[in-house]
């Protein structure tokens, strides 16, 4: 493989049927799991029968994030759209999983100098950030068909999965940045706890110790692969600012941009982290409620 061939219509050429690939794997696995009768497999006949229930309003939780300033429709997801959203979890905490195992490998083997920490590059570690970037090409397909149903997800996740595709493709591209990447991308570690969150609602079991333990660890995912990773990752970059090569434009924007994304990515994950937080306050009792007032 060429260690830097740059951000070019050929390279691009070279990288299209990988991503094509695997977001159609990804997007293979859902509609099986939708339409040929895996989902009723995994599940059960009873949980899939809660989960079908016509016009039956959705998890108090999903709820909650339908109705934000900037999402006014009333949104309640009928049995069609929690299958799709079921479907979603499952994909996503699957190849979480296998990410956060991948990427860790991956950083492990590139992080001993500033050469192979800027410019070193694996088959383990490309396939890592391919299969990220197949992913989240199938996971934004899926928001915007989720739109169109109208029970999308709020613009901070439109943006967020825009910025993982923009840092994604020029890092393919120049085969630079890849232990940076594969660090950063130890944050997907926290996505089968959030499917958790959303998923046992889903199939009546709000009560269950499973919600509670996904919240749990949620919570202490956010804080140690997210909120104080990430500003340690930003001083790593920085320090290893003479080691790249600035004579080529493509290495030099994956570098720039990169780096201004790990403060964005920052700032938003602790902006859920808050939320999260508060919510999981909430539901022990150690913030109470405001009281509404009358009318």
């Amino acid at each position: 493989m060429e260690r830097n061939p740059g951000l070019t219509a050929s390279r691009l050429a070279e990288l299209v049927p990988h991503i094509v690939a695997l977001t159609a794997l990804h997007a293979g696995v859902h509609y099986s799991l939708t339409h040929l009768g895996l989902l009723e497999l995994l599940l059960g006949p009873e949980k899939t029968k809660i989960m079908d229930t016509p016009d039956a309003p959705p998890p108090a939780v999903e709820a909650a994030s339908a109705s934000t300033k900037k999402n006014k429709k009333k949104k309640l997801q009928n049995g069609f759209d929690r299958r799709h959203g079921t479907a979603l979890d499952i994909v996503s905490s699957t190849t979480s999983v296998l990410l956060f195992v991948m990427y860790g490998f991956s950083a492990l083997g590139l992080k001993d100098t500033a050469e192979t920490r800027v410019g070193g590059i694996t088959n383990l570690s490309y396939w890592s950030l391919m299969t990220h970037l197949g992913y989240t090409a199938y996971e934004s397909l899926l928001y915007l068909c989720m739109e169109k149903w109208g029970t999308g997800k709020d613009a901070l996740m439109y943006i967020h999965h825009a910025c993982v595709l923009a840092n994604l493709v020029p890092v393919l591209c120049t085969n630079r940045l890849h232990f940076y990447s594969c660090w950063m991308g130890l944050v997907e570690g926290t996505n089968p706890c959030l499917s958790g969150v959303f998923f046992f609602p889903r199939i009546n079991m709000k009560d269950s110790i499973f919600l509670t333990i996904s919240g749990v660890m949620l919570f202490l995912g956010f804080l140690f692969l997210r909120v104080i990773p990430l500003p340690y990752i930003f001083y790593c970059v920085m320090k290893d600012w003479d080691t790249l090569d600035w004579s080529m434009a493509s290495s030099a924007w994956a570098y720039c941009f990169g780096s201004v994304s790990i403060i964005f990515l920052w700032c938003l994950s602790t902006f859920w982290f808050y939320r999260i937080a508060l919510g999981m306050f909430k539901t022990l009792g150690w913030i109470k409620p405001k009281a509404k007032k009358d009318a």
